[in-house]
């Protein structure tokens, strides 16, 4: 028989059937004792000639024969057993010496490191949009078109991970809990995926590359132990997860609960950061999916990703929110190119706020991040200020819209009958253009001496003043109310 098939460990191998069997090395035993699982790969040590009930799928260990309902049955005199605990025991010992080395890793980087060069296989870590947060620096196929393009491009291929989405393949390892055997069309040899989970929610995944088609239970049992210490670091970095003093405070705030200048100073002294400079919102909508685990995911995986970005990420109502800080309002710009790119490529709608100065202001320039996704795009950034103006007219009651508008505009579409252009639509187009000539003529298909002659009759029905400032502005206020009051 192959004797890593009985190396899945469950509980150890009890001191009282040590001393019955006789065996010296019962603190390095690892066989399962009482009701086994009937399991491929689980091992049940019987002292008895019959077992609760038959096993068709576990091995069984016989000390005294005569099992005959249980397939895989494997019949061994006591002397002979002793071969079954050398072999659990060289396994525990490989098992602790790989957890000792990874004890010692600081960082996700040097866990793959460690844990390759201990078990001989090559491996991969990814976040849930196949983004390769860290890879085994001895990890080389250079004639592998795929593998070259992963190492380039930090991703799989957008064909293969198409495949894999519409296979149900990625839906299937996000949800399994332990490590599980993959093969796909991506790799000519099998690997073996195991998922970290942070707070019960599914943060990345490990692969490991079993490039000599050896998938056994000692390897999948080192996967978890390899999962479990990435998860030791993504839970030590994870800052979002940690509801110290500021970051209570913060929740807080976007509340609406009032607090006092003395006690968000006091909260500040641990953020110098977020004292002084500027600051702007971030809101996603990641509720829209309807899945409350998507922003604690998305809050982890981004601080994964950009450590060194000046952000911090808040998970309010079940949606995400980043609190972006700088010196000054140039400092966002780096930040909002990445933002930017990862929310369309995960297919998320953000807005984006103004830039503030007061952390007590927090909800309402939130409330502007979350107003600019009223805005029609589809995936990626929408800032508040391309908006600002239809806010500010949303707020005037729309039965009192017409009563606002300039009684100029009124006047020019009584005019209008006896033209044969549209005097409003010249003007306001003017307006657009900054009263330039050139390009309202450009806008509007016309030579510049044809928009002279009307304008000159515009100007005749007219009783204010274009040069006027503040004219302008009430007549281009007017032309924004006139439209929502057609609306």
């Amino acid at each position: 028989m192959t004797w890593d098939v009985i190396c899945h460990v469950l509980q150890p191998f009890g001191m009282v059937q040590a001393v019955k069997g006789n065996f010296e090395q019962a603190d390095a035993l690892l066989l399962m004792s009482g009701d086994a699982a009937d399991m491929p790969n689980i091992v049940y040590v019987s002292a008895e000639p019959a077992l609760p009930r038959p096993f068709h799928h576990a091995l069984v260990v016989s000390l005294q024969g005569g099992i005959t309902e249980s397939d895989n049955v494997i019949c061994l005199e006591r002397g002979a057993l002793a071969q079954v605990f050398n072999v659990l025991a060289a396994a525990k010992n490989w098992l602790d010496g790989l957890g000792s080395a990874l004890a010692l890793c600081s960082s996700d980087q040097e866990i793959l490191d460690r844990a390759s060069l201990h078990m001989g296989v090559p491996m991969f870590y990814l976040d849930e949009s196949y983004r390769i947060l860290a890879m085994t620096k001895s990890l080389d196929f250079p004639g592998d078109e795929e593998w070259v393009h992963m190492k380039e491009k930090g991703y799989l291929s957008p064909g293969n991970a198409q495949r894999m989405k519409d296979s149900g393949d990625l839906d299937l390892l996000a949800t399994a809990h332990t490590p599980m055997v993959y093969h796909s069309e991506i790799y000519p040899f099998p690997s073996i995926t195991s998922n970290v989970w942070l707070g019960g929610v599914f943060v990345s995944r490990l692969t490991v590359l079993c490039i000599d088609g050896n998938t056994s239970p000692l390897t999948i049992r080192a996967c978890e132990l390899i999962t479990a210490h990435l998860r030791r670091i993504v839970e030590g970095s994870d800052r979002h997860s940690d509801r110290g003093p500021l970051q209570s405070m913060l929740v807080e705030l976007l509340h609406g609960v009032r607090l006092s200048e003395e006690l968000i100073e006091d909260r500040l002294r641990s953020a110098p950061h977020l004292q002084s400079g500027v600051k702007q919102v971030f809101f996603a909508d990641v509720k829209a999916r309807d899945d409350r685990q998507l922003a604690p995911y998305y809050a982890s995986l981004l601080q994964r990703l950009y450590p060194e970005e000046p952000f911090m990420p808040l998970v309010w109502q079940e949606q995400l929110v980043l609190l972006a800080y700088a010196r000054e309002e140039g400092g966002f710009d780096p930040l909002t190119v990445k933002l930017a790119h990862f929310f369309a490529q995960h297919h998320l709608r953000c807005g984006v706020s103004n830039p503030f100065r007061h952390i007590r202001d927090l909800r309402g320039y939130c409330h502007q991040a979350m107003a600019a996704l009223q805005r029609e795009e589809q995936t990626g950034l929408s800032f508040y200020r391309s908006i600002m103006l239809e806010q500010m007219l949303s707020h005037i009651p729309a039965e009192e819209t017409r009563f606002l508008i300039s009684p100029d505009i009124l006047r020019l579409e009584e005019a209008e009958a006896r033209y044969s252009f549209s005097l409003v639509e010249t003007l306001q187009m003017y307006l657009e253009c900054n009263c330039n000539l050139n390009r309202t003529a450009e806008r509007l298909y016309l030579h510049k001496n044809t928009l002279l002659y009307r304008l000159n009759h515009i100007r005749s029905i007219l009783r204010c003043d274009l040069g006027d400032a503040d004219e302008r502005l009430l007549l281009m206020l007017s032309f924004k109310l006139r439209q929502r009051s057609r609306q």
